[in-house]
């Protein structure tokens, strides 16, 4: 008879845990396929609004308009405070634009930042260093929303608090918060209309200070294929340099060398690294001691460095990126050459 109530208490827990268990599973699957959803509708509905972007004390005020026309996306951030800039984005193309450079087309990827975030794309990389799971009803911009909360899942990285439209699944609020609660960063909507039509005119690249160009194609931008306008991609090469230590998820995105290319460069070797939702990257001078800057905290942004001696001289280790500022001091003690 006690065997029978012990076995019957097992499986009990056993259909309890069992229970639990798909519960998670389809919690996690209604997490991603809200992100996917977000996904698809970023790319491909035309919505326009302002939105208040703030890191630390730094507050920004932009307006975007978004469309999509023929499998092309086609975006404009134009910020309203501080000096005049724009950036214009046309499929994979991106051009920044102010008063005093003109046009300048952009050849290397736009780093993570609250415009550039791809929170579903990058799950099958962060998904291990984040757990992601729903949270309540609020309403932002005047439109219901369903809260997404992504807990990291070690001291090396920060959360996310994101907020979804729950028509059509665009994020119209991303938080960036320590592991004390602070919100780090915040990028939100304050007004939003979706669909309707787009003016083409909102997505001419044109100087500041010159009239809009009658057509969006490339031909009337020879100046932005050749030339000192063009920021080139940085070229890959063996890093002479070593990284002893990395947080666990962060992968190497990118890499400026130009010692190892034997290059006589006044830049610093430079690698930026990314679990897919934050990034940071390390800066190495040779014969420079900025030991004195020591550590700069502005919102979720360290900045931290660290002068070394070895048999070759003095070289500086710097730490820049999203992450707190211990994870960053441990990572420039691991740099080696």
């Amino acid at each position: 008879m006690m065997f029978s109530i012990r076995m019957a208490n097992f499986w009990l827990l056993f259909l309890v845990f069992s229970s639990v268990c798909a519960l998670a599973e389809s919690a996690l699957s209604g997490v991603e396929d809200l992100l996917a959803t977000m996904e698809q509708n970023t790319q491909e509905l035309n919505y326009q609004g302002s939105v208040v972007y703030t890191k630390g004390r730094h507050m920004e005020s932009i307006k975007i308009h978004h469309g999509f026309e023929e499998g092309t996306q086609l975006e404009r951030l134009e910020y309203l405070s501080g000096a005049p800039r724009v950036i214009i984005r046309r499929g994979d193309k991106v051009f920044f634009v102010n008063s005093k450079v003109g046009v300048i087309q952009l050849k290397k990827p736009l780093p993570p930042g609250p415009f550039a975030r791809d929170y579903h794309a990058q799950l099958g990389l962060s998904n291990a260093n984040y757990q992601l799971q729903l949270g309540g009803n609020t309403r932002v911009a005047g439109r219901s929303v369903q809260l997404i909360e992504l807990q990291p899942q070690d001291r090396h990285r920060f959360g996310f608090e994101l907020a979804l439209d729950q028509k059509t699944g665009l994020l119209l609020r991303s938080l960036m918060i320590d592991q004390q609660g602070n919100v780090l960063e915040r990028f939100e909507y304050t007004n939003i209309a979706i669909g309707g039509q787009i003016s083409a005119k909102k997505f001419i690249i044109t100087a500041l200070n010159e009239p809009s160009l009658s057509s969006t194609t490339d031909a009337h931008l020879p100046q932005l294929k050749k030339g000192n306008s063009s920021l080139e991609g940085p070229q890959k090469a063996v890093p002479i340099w070593t990284v002893g230590w990395l947080p666990a998820g962060f992968l190497l995105l990118d890499a400026q060398l130009p010692h190892a290319l034997d290059l006589k460069a006044p830049v610093p070797n430079a690698m930026m690294y990314t679990d897919g939702l934050t990034a940071f990257s390390i800066f190495v001078a040779d014969g420079v001691d900025m030991s004195d800057f020591n550590l700069i905290q502005k919102g979720p942004t360290t900045a931290y460095s660290s002068a070394k001696k070895d048999s070759s001289g003095i070289y500086t280790v710097t730490v820049v990126g999203e992450i707190p500022a211990e994870t960053a001091k441990e990572i420039a003690a691991s740099v080696r050459r």
